[in-house]
């Protein structure tokens, strides 16, 4: 590949996916591909919107020469420069590599602006490499589609608009520049999977086969179609099925297994929740689908849990079904004037002021009314002249999730029980036609029915 080639690509992905315009941040690590991205970006897209960023990991003892490098080079080329130093957690999971391209894409998200796309300088020989990486995972369609040219991830969008040149083409276009780079030794080191596929699989396939990286992308390319036709038939089923974060089983189930488990990684692609393991997510089905109709399994992988009761799948990060599990307070005062904030689970009280609705105002303690949470025994007459009602049925009658009910907010004045949320309201305390009355608002609550 001569570099108007490399222009060429260049130029074709950025007219297809950014304007002049477009706010382009370069991911800079000093190498040659990166080095020749950061070039040839600068002689095809305005300056005035390009920048670049370099993540310093600290992992090598020349990583600050080789920061130091980065920002002379950037100096001379006259590209703002931002270096980040995160710091890498050696007891997250993963291997070396997974904790230093997490730690590496946090700092990108933590840098870059809503509005500024993010640009890498993958090739294609990388996107072979992710491909078989890959298929030695036992991936999908959607994982064997590699790379794209443009991906939204994790808060970001990356853009690769070399991913179809070769590495003989950047390294044509970076000696006729007569750039300089950085050569990370770490590159070398056969322990990391990538490296290996790199220095020791892909010369022999290509030995044998001399356009097996080009080959090997155009596969990438034919898997990503095939995932986005399974992809789309799967969004188009969840459309019938799936609210906010809550899966109706019954039609899951009239599906071939095939489906069920598209239609399961379709849900959490909406919600960008993790995709589990083949193993994992047969599992999921098989404990939603097939457990008897009165129990309330709960299925779970790493940053995600799903919960079923009442042949409904609730799917949550596990950030948020840990808030399930902290114990509210005994009681809190409220001052009605203002906002109540109950916490992460149960969300926020307001009042609302009005006439012949709500509370009778006459009701309320000149003491002020306290907020409580379910303790077992509370009781209510929800409908005028009706009988009482305990608190269990009327939540159990309304399909109330259990995991939420001890998260519902009770208001008191003294002992007296006048409304459960924005609810139901006790019928023996309602605000007469044109009395003062206080309307209760219950928001920013997980969702619970």
């Amino acid at each position: 590949m001569n570099d108007k080639t490399l222009i060429s690509a260049l130029q074709f992905n950025l007219q297809a996916h950014a304007s002049p315009t477009t706010k382009l941040c370069v991911a800079l690590s000093g190498g040659i591909d990166s080095m020749v991205l950061l070039q040839a970006l600068r002689s095809v897209h305005s300056q005035s919107v390009l920048r670049a960023v370099h993540v310093d990991h600290g992992l090598h003892a020349d990583s600050a020469k080789w920061a130091e490098f980065c920002q002379q080079s950037c100096q001379q080329l006259d590209i703002p420069l931002v270096v980040c130093c995160p710091q890498i957690n050696p007891e997250e999971p993963g291997g070396p590599e997974a904790r230093a391209r997490d730690a590496r894409y946090a700092a990108f998200r933590a840098e870059l602006a809503d509005d500024e796309v993010l640009v890498t300088a993958h090739h294609r020989q990388d996107q072979a490499e992710t491909l078989l990486l890959q298929l030695m995972r036992g991936a999908g369609p959607a994982g064997l589609a590699a790379m794209s040219v443009l991906r939204t991830h994790a808060g970001l969008t990356i853009l690769r608009p070399m991913l179809e040149v070769s590495a003989a083409g950047i390294q044509s276009y970076a000696r006729a520049a007569g750039l300089n780079w950085i050569d990370d030794p770490s590159n070398q080191q056969l322990d990391f999977d990538r490296n290996y596929l790199r220095h020791e699989i892909l010369p022999r396939l290509e030995q044998r086969w001399p356009a097996a990286a080009q080959v090997i992308s155009r596969s990438a390319r034919l898997c990503a179609q095939a995932a986005d036709l399974v992809a789309g038939a799967a969004a188009a089923d969840l459309r019938h099925m799936f609210v906010a974060n809550q899966l109706e089983l019954s039609r899951l189930m009239i599906q071939s297994p095939d489906r069920q488990a598209a239609i399961l990684r379709a849900a959490l692609v909406e919600l960008m929740l993790p995709i589990p393991s083949e193993q994992q997510l047969l599992h999921a089905l098989e404990t939603l689908t097939q457990t008897r109709t009165d129990a309330q399994p709960q299925v779970q992988w790493p940053g995600v849990v799903i919960r079923r009761y009442r042949g409904v799948a609730w799917l949550y990060s596990e950030a948020v079904n840990r808030q399930f599990d902290v114990s509210e307070p005994a009681v809190m005062s409220w001052d009605v004037s203002q906002s109540l904030d109950l916490g992460p689970a149960a969300g926020a009280l307001v009042a609302v002021e009005g006439r012949g609705s709500g509370i009778a105002v006459r009701h309320l303690s000149k003491s002020g009314v306290q907020v409580k949470f379910r303790q077992g025994g509370e009781r209510m007459r929800v409908a005028v002249g009706g009988r009482q009602r305990s608190l269990k049925n009327l939540l159990q009658e309304n399909n109330v999730i259990p995991w939420m009910r001890s998260h519902i907010p009770l208001l008191y004045s003294g002992e007296q029980l006048l409304a459960i949320g924005d609810l139901w309201v006790h019928a023996d305390f309602l605000a007469a036609v044109d009395e003062p009355g206080l309307n209760l608002k219950w928001h920013s609550h997980s969702i619970f029915r």
